[in-house]
């Protein structure tokens, strides 16, 4: 699905719904939608972990944690997460409303009226296609909600982040988390540690000598900090190159 079908789909459902369904259908969407987003973000696993991930009391059960983690995944902005979790907001507060809640409610009217989008960040709701390359056609017109009409401010946040999200899964699509091989030796984790102990070594020879270069009196704890470091290095490498060996002779007891 694409942008625009996310837009049609939207401006229908909420045409003629009362003012507690366009608010739920709304957060549900994109509800859906982040849950859509995840999958194809994360490693491929079986229908039942799936299952299990999304559902009941799994870790992505809720809006909120699908918000939550989406943005610690890197899969969406601060911003975005800070307005998905005020459509989240409006959402819950029809929820918990047995009858009577609308738009016009103070607290609902004050949620909504905060997610008002600046103008400059909406896509016109029509864009005229030329049909020959002579054929000159309209400037596309970039029409935004009554910033009185809380309804219409909150209809219109939450096709925007459709939007939005749409972007950040073709993004995903394209960097797919992919599984990770398993170690295949005993020293292998090991190995990975000492990689990144010798990057943070190299890292503070050069900031040292960078001192040195600009006439910066090192201070002996940092020269003795660095002969610490490089003994703990050069032992942890021994150890493993010790147990590499001893598994290379097959020293078992």
């Amino acid at each position: 699905m694409n942008m625009l079908e996310d837009q049609k789909i939207l401006e229908e459902e909420f045409k003629g719904d009362s003012d507690r369904a366009a608010a739920i259908v709304g957060a549900s969407y994109l509800d859906e939608l982040l849950r859509e987003i995840i999958l194809e973000y994360l490693v491929e696993d079986t229908t039942k972990n799936n299952k299990e991930l999304f559902s009941g009391n799994g870790p992505l059960s809720t809006f909120s944690s699908r918000i939550n983690l989406s943005y610690r995944f890197g899969i969406i902005s601060e911003n975005e997460r800070k307005m998905l979790h005020g459509i989240r907001g409006v959402r819950n507060e029809f929820a918990h409303k047995l009858a009577g809640a609308s738009f016009s409610d103070e607290s609902i009217r004050q949620r909504s009226l905060n997610l008002s989008i600046p103008r400059e960040m909406l896509m016109p709701s029509h864009i005229p296609i030329p049909r020959t390359h002579e054929e000159n056609v309209p400037l596309p017109t970039i029409t935004k909600a009554d910033e009185s009409d809380p309804r219409a401010i909150y209809q219109e946040a939450v096709t925007h982040v459709a939007r939005l999200l749409r972007g950040r899964q073709a993004y995903c699509s394209q960097n797919k988390l992919s599984e990770v091989e398993n170690y295949s030796r005993a020293t292998a984790p090991g190995r990975e540690t000492l990689r990144t102990h010798e990057a943070l070594l190299k890292r503070y020879e050069s900031l040292l000598e960078q001192a040195k270069k600009h006439g910066i009196k090192i201070a002996p704890e940092d020269t003795d900090a660095q002969h610490r470091q490089d003994a703990l290095y050069r032992a942890h490498k021994y150890c493993l190159d010790q147990a590499d060996r001893a598994h290379s002779e097959k020293n078992y007891a």
